[in-house]
């Protein structure tokens, strides 16, 4: 994946989700409760063992896609906040009712077609429902603002992978900043939500 600053640029960040029908979301969770995250920097001592021949009903993650170990490739690109992000809701607050419906229809197709990919770090977090970042709730998920991790809807009929996190979902594993520069992977924020 392209380097992008304040980021680890070395190593392998690896994240897990517990087995149930929750994939271990308290919506949102943090303190690594139902989930972990892990960054190694020296993989040199590392092995890789085959995936578990285990069947996970709720799995976000198709089964081809985890027993092939599909490796991911990205690039650079530019996004725009989600049209559900709590920031989107702040700066539009007064526009309603009185913005004309074709353009408000205009301005949120705008921003759902800006939407960088479907797997990716940085930038804006993008939301199915609803921004779980409200000012006034504890701890203040507002500082969450750096994505570790969004991992959106896919499916390719003709390969059989999906990624699907509950009904057409998003999963988003955010931080905050100083943790982030500071490599506290344990302090990482997890949520995922669906239509």
């Amino acid at each position: 994946m392209p380097a992008l600053a304040g980021y680890p640029n070395e190593g392998l960040l690896s994240v897990f989700v517990a087995d149930d029908d929750l994939n271990g979301c308290d919506f949102p969770s943090i303190n690594q409760k139902g989930f972990r995250v892990f960054h190694f920097e020296d993989v040199s001592k590392l092995e890789r063992h085959e995936f578990p021949d285990v069947t996970w009903e709720c799995s976000p993650l198709s089964d081809k896609l985890l027993l092939e170990g599909r490796r991911v490739t990205g690039r650079a690109s530019t996004g725009v906040p989600s049209p559900n992000s709590s920031m989107v809701g702040e700066l539009t607050k007064d526009w309603y009712p009185d913005c004309p419906t074709d353009l408000w229809d205009d301005f949120w197709e705008g921003l759902t077609k800006a939407k960088p990919g479907i797997l990716y770090y940085g930038g804006h977090p993008d939301f199915t429902q609803d921004d779980f970042r409200r000012a006034g709730s504890q701890p203040d998920y507002l500082e969450y603002t750096e994505v570790l991790l969004q991992m959106g809807f896919f499916f390719d009929r003709e390969t059989g992978i999906e990624i699907c996190w509950g009904d057409a979902g998003e999963a988003c594993f955010l931080m905050r900043p100083e943790d982030l520069h500071a490599k506290r992977f344990e302090r990482a924020a997890y949520n995922w939500d669906c239509s």
